[in-house]
């Protein structure tokens, strides 16, 4: 029977607010600066990742321009969004385990490009005249990021908690 995961759990307000929170930090994380660049002690740059995607493309590194948009803009962003279709739509119990599951598994990726930015910092230190610092911009997508992932385990539990109550009402 499908029924929306929601409806299951109606007095769980935390997990809706709790999307919301992500996806309004998140999309707030891609305006804020990610990183500020200081060259020869007297140039100084902010960017925001929007702007560092641009730039990546601008000076043909396309490639790394695709990966940053995957990974930071549309994988976090597709993420949130089926954890919102998992709570609000109608799934049978195994569409919706089997779409947890693949989150998990996708989820493993989510703090890539925080990597990635503290990658950058520490090469652009190694370079004479040169200095890097991470920016507002990265702590509050890492807030973001990990608000998902507590919401990806508050999910997965309620699914986990869901599959016992239809086991044991089967015994």
């Amino acid at each position: 029977m499908k029924q929306a995961l929601r409806k299951i759990n109606p007095k769980r307000f935390d997990i809706p607010a709790l999307m919301i929170l992500a996806f309004g930090i998140l999309i707030y994380s891609y305006t804020r600066p990610f990183m500020q660049i200081d060259e020869f002690f007297f140039f100084s740059s902010e960017y925001s990742l929007v702007e560092s995607i641009k730039g990546l493309w601008q000076t043909q590194l396309r490639g790394l321009a695709v990966l940053i948009t995957i990974f930071s803009i549309i994988f976090p962003i597709f993420k949130l969004l089926a954890m919102a279709s998992i709570w609000f739509l109608p799934f049978t119990d195994e569409k919706r385990e089997k779409l947890c599951y693949w989150l998990g598994i996708l989820g493993k990726w989510s703090m890539l490009d925080v990597f990635v930015v503290a990658i950058l910092v520490v090469l652009i230190k190694a370079q004479a005249f040169m200095d890097a610092k991470p920016e507002e911009g990265i702590f509050i997508f890492a807030t973001a990021i990990i608000l998902s992932l507590i919401l990806s385990i508050l999910l997965e539990n309620l699914i986990k908690k869901r599959k016992e109550s239809v086991q044991n009402k089967v015994v």
